[in-house]
């Protein structure tokens, strides 16, 4: 698993540790093991058609592909932002999140603008 920043594509992303950062759109998460074949990169992404932050596919055979069980509804983000903090996905996983993994086998990534 990554311990630190990682550059892809020439965009920087931050490893998120602090349980009170946020999460939000256009932000990574690493599954180590994948969930599936080659599962492993998603990016967070709004979907108006479930009020949710969702999980994208982001890189290999499957890439684009939502994993639509893996939710996080509008009402459950912080107030009038389209985020989460870190702490709420580790107390949620399985209850709110996802069934699938841990939560301490999941790397969390920002993007950050330069």
């Amino acid at each position: 698993m990554f311990e630190e920043d990682i550059l892809l594509l020439g965009h920087r992303y931050r490893r998120l540790n602090d349980p009170n950062e946020t999460v939000g759109i256009g932000d990574l998460v690493h599954f180590n093991p994948p969930l599936e074949r080659d599962a492993e990169w998603y990016m967070f992404r709004f979907d108006y058609k479930y009020d949710a932050m969702v999980l994208v596919n982001w890189i290999g055979y499957e890439a684009g592909l939502e994993h639509a069980v893996a939710q996080i509804k509008k009402n459950d983000m912080e107030p009038n932002k389209l985020c989460v903090r870190l702490g709420w996905i580790e107390e949620n996983w399985h209850k709110k999140f996802i069934s699938e993994s841990a939560f301490a086998q999941a790397s969390f990534y920002k993007f950050e603008r330069d």
